[in-house]
C-alpha cells in the first residue's frame, strides 16, 4: 500500500520495527494520537528516501476485546 493509518487502538499488540536499532516499538495508546506508516509503493514513489514501515500484531495472552480502526490508501496499480 501507499500508507495505512492506525487510530483508535484501545489494547496494545501493534508494534513498528525501528529500522535503525532494529527493535520493536508499541504502538502509543493515546486518545488523541495514532500511528501512520508507509508501505512499499511509498518508498518507490520517494525513490526509497523514505522507507515502508514494518509492523507486527501482539496477541496478549488474556484475551480481552479491542477495537482497532485503521485505513489504507493504495494506489490504482495495486487493484489490478
Amino acid at each position: 500500500g501507499l500508507l495505512s493509518i492506525s487510530i483508535l487502538s484501545t489494547h496494545e499488540g501493534l508494534q513498528l520495527k525501528n529500522l535503525i536499532s532494529n527493535e520493536w516499538v508499541d504502538e502509543p495508546l493515546e486518545t488523541n494520537m495514532g500511528v501512520i506508516w508507509l508501505g512499499e509503493t511509498a518508498s518507490r514513489i520517494t525513490e526509497n528516501r523514505l522507507k515502508a514501515g514494518i509492523h507486527r500484531v501482539i496477541y496478549p495472552q488474556v484475551s480481552k476485546s479491542r477495537l482497532t480502526i485503521w485505513y489504507e490508501l493504495c494506489t490504482i496499480e495495486q487493484l489490478k
